[in-house]
């Protein structure tokens, strides 16, 4: 349901303010929510700058819900303290096989992966400059502008959780939520095909389709995983990744 759609609904049931919110009052309404959310999303929000993909990033956590804890990226003690770990050493195993596996299947050709974890700076300063989150958070943030002139009154911080909990993406964001994003706990990497030190395949999703689908990396790629390992499954397909596989680790 759109936020506009939600708003019609309170505004028959209901008395309505008949203002649209200003951006500091939907800022205040936040910080409000983080306040009594988990700790690290009260850190993360004001490392945030813009009112829009704060939101957005906000929307994300409240629809993480109770997993949101263990989805969460990992500090760099967590990660010294996994890099121990036997899981750790099958995974880079699984990684190693699908490498020299692409390299025999298609010689001259070389398999990169990107192994590090992803830190949380990183994903904040990613989430703050990337155009797919900025075109979404531009929408979120026109929509809520809008339909807050229909909230009702003394209910404003409710209002915006459930306002931001319904809301639907027209269009995919390429990136997750800073803290929620797979690579920062070791479990998703990225591939990309090399030649001759040069990237055939790289990992730009406006490029998805010339240089993984239409010369057929994509289904090369599929195929020597399904091959080689046991425990790498993908790819991403929603934001729509070919490069993308994460790793599962076996059932206890």
């Amino acid at each position: 349901m759109s936020i506009a759609c939600a708003a019609f609904v309170l505004l028959v049931a209901g008395p309505a303010a008949g203002r649209n919110a200003s951006d500091s009052e939907l800022a205040v309404d936040a910080a409000t929510i983080a306040r009594h959310f988990d700790p690290r999303v009260a850190g993360t929000l004001p490392r945030i700058p813009d009112l829009g993909r704060r939101l957005l990033a906000l929307r994300s956590y409240l629809r993480a819900g109770p997993t949101l804890p263990e989805r969460w990226s990992w500090s760099e003690l967590e990660i010294c303290e996994f890099e121990r770990t036997p899981e750790f050493r099958n995974a880079q195993a699984e990684l190693d096989r699908v490498t020299a596996a692409f390299a025999t299947a298609f010689p001259g050709y070389t398999l990169y992966v990107n192994r590090e974890v992803r830190s949380l700076d990183v994903q904040i300063e990613r989430w703050n400059n990337n155009a797919s989150v900025d075109a979404a958070a531009q929408a979120l943030l026109t929509e809520l502008r809008q339909a807050s002139a229909h909230r009702q009154s003394g209910t404003r911080a409710d209002w915006l959780r459930n306002a931001l909990a319904r809301w639907t993406l027209a269009v995919p964001v390429t990136l997750a939520a800073p803290g929620l994003s797979a690579h920062g706990q070791s479990r998703a990497f990225d591939f990309q095909v090399e030649r001759d030190g040069t990237i055939v395949a790289g990992t730009e999703t406006e490029y998805a389709a010339r240089d993984w689908d239409t010369p057929g990396w994509t289904q090369r790629l599929r195929t020597v995983i399904t091959r080689t390992s046991t425990r790498l499954h993908g790819p991403l397909e929603s934001p729509r990744e070919p490069w993308h596989y994460v790793y599962v680790s076996p059932p206890d």
